[in-house]
This record gives C-alpha cells, sequence and structure tokens, in this order.
C-alpha cells in the first residue's frame, strides 16, 4: 500500500511540474462509465499559454468551444498543477489516466502533452487528422485480424433496425446476422464496412463529421457524416 501511495506521488509530481512553465496542447479524452454507442466520450485539445486557457476545441463535435464547456478540464488542469488530492494518476504508456476518487465512473485520458511555441495555430482539422491516425496505429498494434462486430447503419434502418453482427477475417466479412432476429442473413459485403473501412469513411468526412471512438479498441465507435448517415460499431469480440 506504501508502494502505491509513492508510486502515485511520484506520478503526481512529475505531472504537476510539466506545465510550470511554457506553452502546452493538451489532448485529453472525458469518459462516462458506462456510456452507451448513442452517447460516446467526450475529446478535447486545449492550448495553455503561459498558465492560460487560450483555445479548448472539440475534437469529437469539430468546433471550438468556450473552456468553461469542456467537461473535466477543471480536473486536468488541477491534476497537471497537482492541486487536487482527490485524484488519483496512473501512467500508461504516453497516456494519463485520472479517477476522482469521489466519482470513479467519471475517468479522464490525457492522450497527450505537447509543448509547443507561443503562435502555435492549432487547426481542428489537422488536430482530428492527428487523432484519427493515433487511434487507427493503436489498433493496428493490437494485431487483431478476426472478429465479430456489431454495426447499425442508418441507410439500412428499414431492413435492420437494430443492425447487424458482423463476422470478420482478414477484414473480409463472412458471415453476417440480424441483430433484432438473430438469424443469418444475406448482405452485399461491399456496403457494410469492416474496420479498415469504417475509418476510411471517418478519414473522408474528417472535416466536419461527429466521429467517436472506442476506448479499448480504438476503433470509430460513431460516425455521423454532414450528409445523414450515421454509422454505430460496438461490442467488437476478437476471435
Amino acid at each position: 500500500m506504501k508502494i502505491f501511495i509513492l508510486i502515485i506521488s511520484l506520478i503526481s509530481f512529475t505531472f504537476a511540474n510539466y506545465i510550470q512553465k511554457g506553452n502546452y496542447k493538451i489532448d485529453y479524452t472525458y469518459i462516462n462509465m458506462p456510456t452507451s454507442p448513442e452517447n460516446g466520450n467526450l475529446r478535447y485539445s486545449v492550448i495553455l499559454r503561459r498558465d492560460f486557457i487560450s483555445k479548448v476545441v472539440d475534437l469529437k463535435n469539430a468546433k471550438i468551444i468556450d473552456s468553461n464547456s469542456a467537461v473535466g478540464l477543471d480536473s486536468v488542469i488541477d491534476a497537471l498543477r497537482g492541486e487536487n488530492k482527490n485524484l488519483d494518476i496512473y501512467k500508461k504508456h504516453n497516456s494519463y489516466k485520472i479517477v476522482p476518487k469521489d466519482n470513479p465512473n467519471n475517468i479522464i485520458i490525457v492522450n497527450s502533452i505537447e509543448k509547443i511555441n507561443y503562435n502555435y495555430n492549432l487547426d481542428i482539422t489537422k488536430e482530428r487528422e492527428k487523432e484519427l491516425n493515433r487511434n487507427y496505429n493503436s489498433w493496428l498494434r493490437m494485431g487483431i485480424k478476426s472478429y465479430t462486430i456489431t454495426i447499425y447503419d442508418s441507410r439500412f434502418k428499414r431492413l435492420y433496425p437494430e443492425g447487424v453482427i458482423l463476422k470478420i477475417k482478414n477484414d473480409k466479412i463472412i458471415e453476417a446476422k440480424d441483430v433484432r432476429s438473430q438469424n443469418n442473413i444475406s448482405i452485399d459485403k461491399k456496403l457494410y464496412p469492416t474496420l479498415k473501412k469504417l475509418f476510411g469513411i471517418a478519414k473522408w468526412g474528417i472535416k466536419d463529421a461527429i466521429i467517436d471512438y472506442d476506448i479499448n479498441y480504438f476503433y470509430p465507435s460513431i460516425i455521423k457524416l454532414k450528409n445523414g448517415i450515421t454509422i454505430y460499431s460496438y461490442n467488437l469480440k476478437p476471435l
């Protein structure tokens, strides 16, 4: 127990000293557990100039917002400064997980902390492209070649109002099942996306689509395109 407390203290000290001087870009994800595919998570990119929040981008909805509208930002700043003792902080690879002791269902993942120059220009589309690439590379590193996944595609809501369960092997759909009836169905395999194609759709709509990512497997779990097409992807099970 003492060792655990020491580790948390050391991480907090490192975290707190990270932004004492200079200008930084901080990307983080706010997760309310459990969450439904429709709600997803909240993701932000924050520009901190000399300890002052100068810009906040809602990465999910591709727009600049007021800092007061960024859910979880106060906890992120408190954790970076080491000012809130009611936050547990864990380091995992190149990211940090912040968990409020009084509400462990509200989790914050600090995906990156990047030192920038004062004149750094935050381009929303480029930031979303970076986020997409980060998630795509994380998905590839998992090395999952075969899986099942549930897909709801608004284009086919009359035929399959609750979506379909796809069985995919080496990026090819080999089986499909109607979620509602649980019966095997015959579909045009070119119309339904594998995860590789989902990343392609997200890239195509990166400028103005609403995009969310699965927190465990990193694939696009929500894509709402400007043309009205909506795709939910969830319940991935590696085979």
